[in-house]
């Protein structure tokens, strides 16, 4: 078994094409992806991003609260349009605290530019992150960036942005056609001595939303990393209506963040 996604990026029309059958399980590569000039396009029928949108989402424990934006920006409003030779989209992921858990952001904790494309067969990829995180004490932040934050996690395809001596690979969010394809399992990123993040396709199953009711059909996804035991994320997805709900859970209680509102960017 390969240990990382081989993804030789070229501009054209030839077909992407997974290296094992997907509909087999086990772990898939895809070699030959495509990402034609229009890659920032993110289309793909179970997480789309169209520019201008913003989605929100509300986390609860019981004991804290969090208010996440996630903003699909416009091309011209993106501090980066390429990585590498791939055009990409980039999202603005702002993470605050809600300390009176009214759906109310007041003090930011993370923010995060992230980078995502489609290749011609309809798969999302990750491209990297630049992430600051606030309110991280001195020990516990690897990569300060000498005004407060800290970019522990911050990661772009193609590029040692931590200095480690390897460099980062792209990896896959979104299958093109996620159905029927439980025990499948992929990279999402790939970073040697930094970050090994898993994707799995777990199952297939009705969900309760707090925007859109009841939804049959939805794909659960497991994302986990064997360089933290432990920490692992259901990420559930609803066709034509994107991510609705994260279970997050890290050794003790569970984390449920769920869409609450999907609007244009303010």
């Amino acid at each position: 078994m390969e240990s990382k996604i081989v993804s030789r990026v070229a501009i054209g029309l030839t077909v992407a094409f997974l290296t094992q059958s997907a509909a087999a399980g086990g772990f898939v590569q895809i070699e030959g992806a495509i990402f034609a000039a229009e890659s920032n396009e993110i289309t793909n029928a179970w997480w789309a991003l169209p520019e201008g949108i913003r989605f929100t989402y509300f986390s609860e424990d019981g004991d804290e609260c969090s208010v996440i934006f996630e903003d699909v920006l416009p091309t011209a409003a993106q501090s980066r349009t390429h990585v590498g030779a791939v055009a990409v989209r980039e999202v603005l992921d702002e993470a605050w605290i809600d300390a009176d858990c009214d759906m109310l952001p007041e003090e930011l904790h993370e923010t995060t530019l992230d980078w995502y494309a489609q290749d011609t067969e309809g798969n999302v990829w990750y491209f990297g992150e630049d992430t600051v995180a606030f309110g991280v004490l001195p020990g516990e932040c690897e990569h300060p960036d000498g005004f407060g934050g800290c970019t522990d996690g911050s990661w772009e395809a193609g590029q040692d942005v931590a200095g480690v001596g390897s460099v980062a690979e792209e990896g896959i969010l979104m299958l093109a056609d996620p159905t029927g394809k439980s025990g499948v399992f992929y990279f999402q990123e790939f970073y040697e001595g930094e970050a090994k993040d898993m994707g799995k396709i777990l199952n297939y199953k009705s969900v309760n939303t707090f925007l859109y009711g009841r939804v049959n059909g939805c794909v659960r996804i497991k994302e986990y990393s064997p360089l933290a035991p432990g920490a692992v994320e259901h990420k559930t997805y609803c066709e034509n209506l994107g991510l609705v709900l994260v279970e997050e859970n890290s050794g003790g209680k569970t984390v449920f963040e769920n869409l609450v509102s999907v609007t244009p960017t303010p």
